[in-house]
């Protein structure tokens, strides 16, 4: 519980400075947290955006076993773009993902 929260906290303190409303910032928050408790490994969050941001893109791993909930992404409700690849020979059982949460 003690990582959710500091993971959480730090999150929010590097995607507040993008000037996000607090509406979408909480929303994000928790969807990306979403994402860690499908079990994907989250490893970074970039706010996106010419001019104004307006998305962010979340990168990380995932192992095959979470594929049987990649459905679950569906309820995911600032979900905008979910990309997933290969590792290859260095993982050979580890993916790497790409996602946008916009608004």
């Amino acid at each position: 519980m003690e990582d959710v929260k500091s993971f959480e906290t730090a999150l929010l303190k590097r995607l507040s400075h993008a000037q996000f409303d607090k509406e979408f910032l909480r929303s994000a928050s928790s969807s990306i947290m979403e994402f860690r408790k499908m079990g994907y490994d989250v490893n970074g969050a970039f706010p996106m955006g010419k001019l104004a941001f307006d998305s962010i893109l979340i990168r990380g791993t995932i192992n095959p076993e979470a594929f049987t909930r990649i459905k679950d992404l569906l309820k995911v409700p600032t979900l905008k773009t979910f990309e997933v690849f290969p590792i290859g020979i260095i993982g050979p059982d580890v993916f790497q993902f790409k996602a946008t949460l916009g608004l």
